[in-house]
């Protein structure tokens, strides 16, 4: 075996070594490989990749970055999300990056012949990405199962202190990535390196420019297996390896040091200064009179707030645009009734404000925009903005951008960890915004046994906060498509009617459903034998890997209790019940109880699964699959039945 191994390795080494990664050096090889020696499941590979930083100096314009990117990706199946790809081009104060010269071809083997397709204009597309991103798309055309997508560009920045992030790992296999980053000497630089997997090799020197000294960083990384998602992890770019790099001033002799260090004193003052944030948030007449309107009747602050808050998501339309800064003065979006997130959430700002409700704005990354950096503080990293209320000594959290959400309910978007508040004297304060509140889902299940085998009777769902807001969700998308749903997901059973509770509110759903099923107990002579929890089992545990790398992220802390009563069939008896069964979690973060009652006519059964809090690291990781597996098991035993002895 071990010579098997040597001799693989010794393969891709030489496989490596004599690959031509030159722009449109294109082997056969390439092309004839059929699947990926990291990843066999693989639908493409990168095959290499490359990013270049540099620096030039110009008189009358300064310094200038250059970002040179080449890609060469492998594509095994053409239904790969690899065939389009895209570039964001960083914009503000009426100046942005450009790219030159792009190029992108698709490569395929055709009767032994190397055949390239360049991509055509029209596949070509630039849109705005956010407050201050462009984002230039563009599509591969040609592509087969076997292709090879090749691009490359420079893009020139007059932003000298923006370099962009660069990852070393992906959704798809990586074979070889090198970064190389040439700094000026005069440049203070902050390396944000993270390393969640090693690199194959990094190394650090200087070396002379033509106009100044340089540092300069490699960094290489082989092999590198695709980024996966697993259960209960908010967003798995957080922990793919990357480096970036943060200019925290510029020391250039004869000349006054420039301070380019991001604090959240600056970007507080920065926003508070905006004619897109802070001034935006200037009292406005209108809304005043129409919180006093909407509000004439609330005797308490906490009225006035629901109502107002209300009044929003009911009335208003989110246009699908996470943004930082408002796109439109605030009258036009209160005469159209839309917005994007920041703007939606100033009209609530200033509703609240204009009934003496001490709001302001928090300022956060989306859960799929990445994390807050806590090192070194970024505009960038900002791309939202929701409402926050001190009041009365408590404090509260509101987004009016997202119609399925409460006070102090938040949408799952924003449940990124820090939020920041700006204040109208352009100081902040730093809140969280991870849920606390525990959400809870009930199930209880009667059943009665037929002589047969056949089990009938009634099943009650009861859920409240996230898990209510979930569920009300899907039933307002899809009503007939939510009762669907209920059935599928108890196949062993026929259900015969679902009932919505009429009384249903976005953090209290209910409903109910009668079944029968001939597959919840087996007759075996005398002998009744039923799964203890009915159809309302666990199946499989989330996590079946023995080893994770990445923290378990819990977006909501939960209780999920499921009750069963079961008829005792007439001229049977119980012969044998599950053992109970509590376990916990250090410091009690997780639990698990199970306990079984033999009553006269019944057998009762219940199943109490909690987790108390957020995030887990890596090492904690055994401890809740173990959890999770004794759940499972202890869900999936067996209550015996057998006949009573006759007289």
């Amino acid at each position: 075996m071990k010579k098997l191994l040597t001799g693989m390795l010794g393969l891709l080494c030489i496989f490596l070594s004599a690959q031509d990664f030159r722009f449109g050096k294109i082997s056969e090889d390439e092309l004839k490989k059929v699947a990926s020696t990291i990843y066999s499941d693989a639908k493409a590979e990168i095959l290499y990749n490359e990013c270049t930083v540099t620096y030039n100096y110009d008189n009358s314009q300064g310094f200038k970055l250059d970002t040179e990117v080449h890609f060469r990706v492998k594509i095994y199946k053409k239904e790969s999300d690899w065939n389009e790809n895209e570039i964001y081009i960083y914009k503000a104060n009426n100046n942005q990056e450009k790219i030159y010269g792009f190029k992108a071809f698709t490569y395929n083997l055709e009767d032994g012949k190397i055949t390239k397709t360049p991509i055509e204009k029209n596949n070509i597309i630039t849109e705005e990405s956010d407050d201050r991103h462009d984002v230039q798309k563009f599509a591969f055309a040609n592509v087969k199962d076997g292709s090879v997508i090749e691009w490359s560009y420079t893009k020139s920045s007059p932003f000298y202190w923006a370099i962009d992030t660069w990852y070393f790992q992906y959704d798809i296999p990586l074979v070889q990535s090198i970064y190389k980053a040439k700094t000026p000497e005069f440049f203070n630089i902050k390396e944000d390196f993270r390393q969640f997997v090693a690199p194959s090799s990094i190394n650090k020197t200087s070396e002379n420019g033509i106009d100044f000294k340089e540092n300069v960083i490699n960094i290489n990384y082989k092999n590198v297996t695709p980024a996966l998602k697993e259960p209960y992890l908010l967003n798995v770019n957080n922990f793919r390896p990357a480096i970036k790099l943060e200019i925290s001033g510029i020391t250039i002799p004869g000349r006054v040091y420039e301070d380019y260090t991001s604090t959240w004193d600056k970007i507080s003052k920065n926003l508070i200064e905006s004619s897109n944030f802070g001034d935006q948030l200037k009292p406005n007449n209108d809304l005043v009179a129409k919180a006093k309107e909407l509000t004439a009747t609330a005797t308490d602050n906490v009225s006035k707030m629901a109502i107002l808050f209300n009044y929003v998501k009911k009335e208003f339309t989110f246009n699908q645009a996470n943004r930082l800064y408002t796109k439109q003065n605030l009258r036009k979006v209160v005469d159209e009734k839309k917005g994007n997130s920041t703007e939606l959430n100033f009209v609530l700002i200033q509703l609240l404000r204009g009934v003496g409700i001490n709001a302001n704005p928090a300022v956060l990354c989306t859960v799929s925009n990445g994390l807050l950096n806590p090192i070194y503080p970024s505009m960038d990293d900002l791309n939202h903005t929701i409402t926050y209320v001190e009041q009365d000594g408590k404090s509260y959290k509101m987004d009016a951008s997202e119609d399925f959400s409460e006070i102090n309910i938040l949408p799952f978007k924003d449940l990124n960890g820090d939020a920041v508040v700006i204040l109208p004297d352009g100081k902040y304060k730093k809140i969280n915004t991870l849920n606390t509140s525990i959400s809870k889902v009930t199930q209880m299940a009667r059943g009665k046994i037929s002589p047969t085998g056949e089990i009938s009777g009634k099943v009650n769902f009861l859920s409240n906060n996230y898990a209510a807001l979930e569920k009300s969700d899907e039933y307002v998308a899809n009503k007939e498509g939510f009762i669907k749903d209920i059935k599928d997901n108890v196949p062993e059973c026929t259900v015969d009617e679902v009932t919505i509770n009429e009384k249903n509110t976005l953090t209290n759903f209910n409903y109910s459903y009668t079944y029968t099923s001939e597959e919840l107990a087996v007759i075996q002579g005398d002998k009744i034998i039923v799964d203890a929890f009915l159809m309302l089992k666990h199946k499989e545990s989330p996590f079946k890997k023995e080893e994770r790398i990445y923290p378990v992220q819990f977006d909501d802390l939960f209780l999920n209790t499921s009750q069963i009563s079961l008829e005792i069939p007439e001229g049977y008896m119980v012969e044998t019940i599950p053992e109970p069964v509590n376990m916990s979690l250090p410091d009690n973060a997780g639990n698990l109880m199970t306990a079984f009652y033999l009553k006269e006519k019944t057998v009762e059964m219940v199943s109490k699964f909690s987790m108390n809090k957020n995030q887990f690291p890596p090492e904690d990781y055994p401890a809740i699959r173990y959890l999770f597996d004794q759940r499972v098991a202890k869900e999936n035993e067996k209550i015996i039945f057998s006949k009573k002895p006759n007289p």
